[in-house]
């Protein structure tokens, strides 16, 4: 009877701290140096029986090692469209100040240290890396946030987020994972509410930052950069090796990067079997037509599809608000036609990036921020801080 499987390799990776078979080891591709010997010092059940095993998502910053090679054959393509980003970590940097120095220009340094003190001007900010300990209602609270921001993030961007799955999946094994040391979360917060989080897995000497997200309404504050910051010092700290960023295009993994990669998928075959050789074929052809779609952009004309279809749905408050500042002088006395609001109502949710942004601006804090409305002017409010007042007048 032929076996045919289909496997993550680095979900499986995440799930169970180590390879799964037939992969034995799993060296550093830029410098073999021996990352990790596989925790299975056995042959499975049943490996006579031909099998053929799809291996989607392999890292190119590692090469793998292979248990019985001299029994299977193994085809390795690469899986385009997934440009992959890491940070390789050399014994000789001892702080991140250090790697900041001697890898990032010193206009992105300089801009790096300006928002990481206006944050910590504006808000009263705490960072907290989990690693060994956390609570279960804590990390409840934690992931629960983590996975609000992801979809408000998605949506915001008119993406179809068939990635929530993959969240509930990841809130399930993670726990665990991060009492034992083999995950953790890294949590950015403004007083007790979580702003910037990540979701990373362990695997002996490698950083794998799975998952990060923020508050979009805290944009003018570079929490993206901030996250990675505050992560490659503990990194560092901890004497981590490679810190892995993943995929995905953004522009703040482009800046941090020294070291670019792609992802293989790896057709592992019975050497001796016919059937799983014609099989194979088939799947190397499967994978080979994606890529050939993808060159042509297919997933791109897919993706403006999504976002056509799911124009309607965006909520209010994930909208680009556009708006205008302008400065006043006198203080503000409380009338009948101005009125002083709880600018933290959800009614006002959607006017959180504007507070933020003159929080920015004029270097407020968020506890002195008073907004008052304006009767018979629903477009136009009065934001005070402790030394600036500005009337806001939203755009339509």
């Amino acid at each position: 009877m032929f076996k045919l499987n289909s496997i993550h390799f680095l979900d499986y990776l995440h799930k169970h701290n180590t390879v799964v078979y037939p992969y034995k080891s799993l060296i550093f591709s830029f410098n073999d140096k021996l990352v990790h010997q596989s925790k299975h010092n056995f042959i499975p059940p049943n490996n006579a029986k031909p099998f053929l095993t799809n291996f989607i998502v392999f890292p190119k910053f590692l090469n793998a090692e292979f248990f019985e090679e001299d029994k299977i054959k193994i085809k390795r393509i690469i899986q385009k469209g997934h440009d992959c980003y890491g940070i390789i970590l050399e014994n000789n940097i001892k702080d991140v100040d250090v790697f900041l120095k001697t890898s990032l220009p010193g206009a992105f340094r300089s801009n790096l240290n300006r928002l990481k003190k206006r944050l910590e001007m504006c808000f009263s900010i705490k960072y907290t890396m989990y690693c060994g300990s956390i609570k279960k209602d804590e990390y409840d609270y934690i992931m629960n946030s983590l996975i609000e921001m992801q979809v408000k993030r998605l949506n915001h961007q008119k993406i179809d987020n068939h990635l929530l799955n993959k969240y509930e999946n990841y809130k399930k094994i993670a726990f665990s994972l991060i009492n034992e040391k083999k995950a953790s979360l890294f949590v950015i917060y403004n007083n007790t509410v979580p702003i910037g989080i990540t979701l990373n897995f362990i695997l002996d000497k490698v950083y794998f930052g799975e998952i990060t997200t923020f508050d979009m309404n805290y944009s003018k504050f570079g929490i993206g950069n901030l996250l990675i910051y505050k992560q490659l010092s503990w990194c560092i700290h901890n004497n981590f090796e490679y810190f892995d960023m993943g995929n995905g295009e953004y522009e703040y993994k482009k800046k941090w990067c020294n070291h670019h990669y792609l992802i293989e998928t790896h057709i592992i075959y019975s050497k001796n079997s016919l059937v799983a050789r014609f099989a194979s074929i088939f799947c190397e052809y499967l994978v080979k037509l994606k890529n050939v779609l993808k060159r042509i952009n297919f997933h791109l004309a897919y993706k403006k599809a999504q976002k056509i279809f799911k124009g309607s749905k965006e909520e209010k408050s994930l909208q680009q608000i556009k708006y205008e500042f302008h400065k006043l002088e006198s203080g503000v006395n409380q009338t009948k036609e101005i009125k002083k609001e709880n600018f933290q109502d959800p009614k006002y949710d959607y006017l959180k990036k504007v507070i933020f942004d003159f929080l920015y601006l004029y270097k407020e804090h968020f506890q002195n921020v008073v907004l008052y409305s304006i009767s018979n002017k629903s477009h136009t409010f009065i934001l005070e801080g402790e030394n600036h007042m500005v009337k806001c007048i939203i755009l339509e």
